[in-house]
């Protein structure tokens, strides 16, 4: 793992340019325990970044890896001598920010007052301040006004990129992502490349797959969770039978197996007499859906919301 704790002194050194009103308290001293400190924030900073990669894919937080980081930094907080302000701040942003997370909006506020207090121009703190924003617009113009005079602040470019994505701006995500990683790259923090090009790689995917044409059919649809197989095909084959205006194609294939007296299945696990016979059969033939194994379906079985959106657009070439 690199040395993270070189953007703590980045970090520092920027905002000592644009204002020198807090020089004074932001005069790092080397001592063992500092250097000490330093490491521990950097190992911190690490599990927190890594945290806030997944945070941002999945639907719910990670609650309890959460709060065993939060109950870790808390407990160092007021176990060890950290007494160099900016240090403090930023263990106080992560504190608020993982506060955030799992809801705990009055305790990442009291934290946000605190590191604020302390150095209000750290990257983590203007994180925090802009997490706590009332919406992700807002949240967006926050940062955006920040990177006006300050534009190598990495952290806050890739926020910009995360908030991109979570308003499906996906084309922007990617650009802001791939800016951030320029940056880190240059301060030698590769850690965040690592760790973030999952968020990235979807952010791509979505890109490609979010214009999806006359089948614009997520917006406003609540999905099941979990979303499985069954599901996509009854979707896909409902979307695309009404698309194309032959009411016949609901149920062209079990009327075919019915007239025919056949009783067995061309899907290895999905009976004749299964419900989804038709969609599943349909969306199967026409390809916008594949047998994984050549014989089987899975109907039954989990998928991402992105294998959805991929078989969607397939469905409307």
């Amino acid at each position: 793992m690199k040395k993270i704790f070189l953007h703590l002194i980045i970090s520092v050194l920027a905002f000592c340019a644009i204002s020198c009103a807090t020089l004074q308290q932001d005069v790092y001293t080397y001592t063992e325990d500092n250097n000490y400190i330093y490491s521990s924030i950097e190992v911190y900073e690490y599990q927190f970044i890594k945290l806030d990669s997944e945070y941002c894919l999945e639907p719910e937080a990670p609650m309890q890896a959460i709060n065993n980081l939060l109950k870790e930094i808390t407990t160092y907080i007021n176990s060890t001598k950290v007494t160099e302000p900016f240090l403090i701040a930023r263990l106080r942003a992560f504190e608020g920010l993982l506060y955030k997370m799992i809801g705990k909006n009055r305790e990442a506020q009291n934290s946000l007052q605190e590191a604020y207090s302390l150095q209000k121009g750290d990257s983590y703190v203007q994180l925090l301040s802009s997490r706590l924003t009332k919406n992700k617009e807002e949240a967006l113009l926050q940062i955006e006004k920040i990177l006006t005079f300050d534009s190598k602040n990495a952290v806050l470019q890739l926020e910009k990129g995360k908030l991109f994505y979570q308003l499906k701006r996906y084309d922007q995500a990617v650009a802001a992502i791939d800016n951030a990683f320029i940056l880190f790259d240059e301060e030698g923090l590769s850690d965040y490349r690592e760790v973030y090009t999952p968020l990235k790689n979807s952010a791509w995917e979505l890109n490609k797959t979010s214009d999806i044409g006359d089948i614009k059919l997520l917006d406003g649809i609540e999905l099941p969770d979990p979303l499985t197989r069954r599901f996509c095909a009854r979707f896909i084959w409902n979307a695309w039978v009404r698309k194309n205006g032959n009411q016949k194609m609901f149920t062209r294939y079990s009327d075919k197996y019915k007239k025919s007296g056949r009783t067995k299945s061309p899907v290895a696990d999905v009976p004749v007499e299964d419900e989804d016979f038709d969609a599943i059969l349909g969306v199967v033939e026409k390809e916008f859906m594949e047998l994984p194994d050549g014989r089987n379906f899975y109907p039954d079985e989990e998928v991402t919301k992105l294998e959805f959106l991929t078989w969607l657009k397939s469905a409307e070439k």
